[in-house]
């Protein structure tokens, strides 16, 4: 009767929250500024990309940057090789862009992190603009996150990050799961619960880094350049950390190809959580662990002890996709993704997986140094 009861109340928890961020995201606006800036207005912005072995997308990456509605000479565009070996800086060299740099990495620096401080190092501007080498930004992205730095209160930027159409049944979850964790930090954001951000679409102002004793401040993991730098910018009574709601800021990524390389960044990722000072956060992600936790344990408990414990188990299971195809469904309509529904019941039982192999990782598994080589 405990687990039963453990679990009815983690069914109440986990059906009110997610019910509550899909009304959430409805109700948080798209960002629309509200002038255009004439062109002597314009700010002066830096493009930062940090690279390791990304021949095979640096130069798509390169050129969606370039074919920004955004005036070539109002930014510039630097890339930090991290001591590739696949021919990235070769590439980059033969680049056809007037206001790119290249910037080789110091000898002895390793990891994204380090990367990322040589090119603030080595930036022009006072807006620092992130992406990474494998992501599309598209032609309004620098224009529509400029204008999100009019307001003067604003420290540091977010926007929403997709993931391009997908066949397979890893790639159609990838896109599910980044487009569920897209609506939680627009609404965590727009309701200042939590800092949150993704490095794939970002910004900030090159002060506020200064401030915060930039990338190397937290060099303990190998992952982190996005949550812990939001974690500085984050002000709950103010509007420090914005999300840039808007079908301009997105930028597209790639999936991770197979079962092992999803594997291995989930990991990563796992194993900066257990550094996340915010509660609201770590609650948020005790509830859906927890939750996910109870629905094997319910049925291996039933058909071990207590036979009444498997529908238990199953019921919450079928809970679980009901409340998440509908705030899922919300959100990819607006991403424009719904073909990443196709796979839903099969995407739910890996994303579950998922959940217990990542919080097992963040328990008994730490990232990396950032001065690790292997940093992707």
């Amino acid at each position: 009767m405990v687990l039963i009861s453990i679990s009815l109340i983690y069914i109440a928890a986990y059906t009110g929250l997610i019910l509550y961020y899909h009304d959430a995201w409805q109700k948080t606006p798209d960002f629309r500024p509200e002038s255009r800036l004439d062109y002597h207005d314009l700010p002066f912005l830096s493009v930062i990309i940090a690279a390791r072995n990304e021949a095979d997308c640096i130069t798509a990456c390169l050129q969606s940057i370039r074919h920004n509605r955004y005036p070539a000479e109002k930014y510039e565009i630097i890339v930090v090789d991290d001591h590739s070996t696949d021919g990235t800086a070769e590439i980059v060299r033969t680049c056809n862009i007037s206001n790119l740099k290249l910037i080789a990495q110091k000898p002895g620096q390793y990891g994204k992190k380090a990367a990322i401080d040589r090119a603030v190092e080595m930036a022009v501007a006072e807006l620092l603009i992130f992406t990474d080498a494998d992501c599309m930004p598209g032609p309004g992205w620098l224009e529509v996150m400029a204008a999100a730095f009019r307001d003067e209160e604003v420290k540091m930027l977010t926007g929403p990050v997709i993931i391009r159409s997908q066949t397979s049944l890893t790639g159609r979850f990838q896109q599910l799961d980044l487009a569920a964790t897209m609506g939680i930090t627009a609404v965590a954001l727009q309701k200042r619960h939590f800092p949150l951000a993704n490095g794939a679409n970002m910004a900030y102002r090159k002060s506020f880094y200064k401030q915060a004793g930039g990338m190397l401040s937290h060099a303990f993991t190998a992952s982190g350049d996005d949550v812990f730098m939001a974690e500085k910018a984050f002000n709950p009574e103010k509007n420090t950390l914005r999300y840039v709601k808007s079908p301009d800021a997105i930028v597209q990524t790639k999936a991770e190809q197979d079962l092992p390389a999803l594997m291995r960044q989930r990991a990563r990722w796992a194993g900066k959580a257990r550094y996340y000072k915010n509660q609201k956060m770590n609650l948020l992600h005790a509830v859906i662990f927890g939750y996910v936790s109870l629905i094997p344990l319910n049925i291996i408990a039933g058909l071990w002890m207590d036979h009444r414990l498997i529908p238990v188990g199953l019921s919450m299971f079928f809970i679980k996709m009901a409340v998440d195809y509908r705030y899922l469904s919300t959100v990819c309509r607006w991403f424009h993704i719904r073909d990443a529904l196709k796979d839903y019941l099969l995407s739910t039982v890996l994303y579950m997986l998922h959940i217990l192999y990542s919080g097992i990782s963040a328990v008994f598994f730490s990232s990396a140094s950032s001065h690790n080589k292997h940093w992707k």
